[in-house]
């Protein structure tokens, strides 16, 4: 799973220890251990919690333990139906999040257009949350992500006319948009060139066919088969690594205004 869909402080899968409380945690109490990525206690609290809890708490309650649940899971389709019971809920701000989560699950399983539709989702149904700003960063990830660069970078300003963005969005967010403001320079990732004009066509559908849109150019008698257009090198290494871990082993990172290999 992408480093950046990790919760705040939590990993999933990891197994952090740490002290339980002396009786009943409260949910202020989970997602305080959530966040500071006490995972083992904050699993076994919230297991407790539902135990005894699920049939007689307030409906706000339970949303938020269920998204507390979803932030615990390390398996990614269990996380998304959580993630989607809570949006769907309509009742809190932990709605909104869910919404916000289940845009980077898509990120993460290279499905940009999901995660946009998630993402305007948010906005339309929760305009004044917190997390509009940043669901506007991840927008313009998304657009990145589909080798839409103008789109990017538009959002990208949407999320920097807000003062509300997580602070570490914020970091990320001016780095990129500084890599928007650089004229002429992109990137992509090439997963190979050939002279053959089908096997070029081959690569790039089994490309598309496992979630990584793909396009063929033609540059100086090959044909090149390239996936995304990025403003910065790191999102295109990022991509590049993804690619390879899916048997895509040829993926180098080029600057597309000189094809030179970084």
């Amino acid at each position: 799973m992408a480093a950046w869909l990790v919760a705040e402080g939590c990993a999933p899968g990891t197994t952090l220890a740490g002290q339980s409380p002396p009786g009943p945690a409260s949910l202020d109490w989970i997602e305080a251990a959530v966040d500071s990525g006490r995972v083992v206690p904050a699993r076994t609290e919230l297991e407790r919690w539902f135990a005894a809890n699920q049939e007689t708490a307030p409906r706000a309650d339970v949303v938020r333990a269920r998204y507390l649940r979803a932030r615990l899971t390390s398996d990614a389709d269990s996380a998304r139906g959580e993630y989607l019971w809570v949006a769907v809920d309509g009742r809190s701000d932990y709605s909104a999040a869910a919404w916000l989560r289940l845009a980077q699950l898509s990120l993460a399983e290279s499905d940009p257009q999901r995660a946009v539709q998630d993402l305007e989702r948010l906005r339309a149904d929760y305009p004044q949350s917190t997390w509009v700003a940043d669901s506007w960063y991840w927008t313009g990830v998304a657009f990145e992500a589909a080798g839409d660069l103008e789109g990017a970078c538009r959002a990208w300003g949407r999320a920097g006319d807000s003062r509300s963005l997580d602070p570490d969005v914020r970091a990320r967010l001016e780095a990129s948009t500084l890599s928007c403001e650089a004229p002429g320079l992109r990137w992509t990732v090439q997963l190979g060139a050939f002279r053959d004009v089908d096997t070029a066509a081959e690569l790039g559908a089994r490309a598309s066919n496992a979630g990584f849109p793909a396009r063929v150019t033609e540059e100086e008698g090959l044909y090149k088969v390239r996936v995304g257009r990025f403003v910065s090198p790191a999102a295109a290494r990022e991509m590049a690594e993804r690619l390879k871990t899916e048997s895509f082993s040829d993926a180098v990172v080029l600057a597309e205004s000189s094809g030179g290999r970084r």
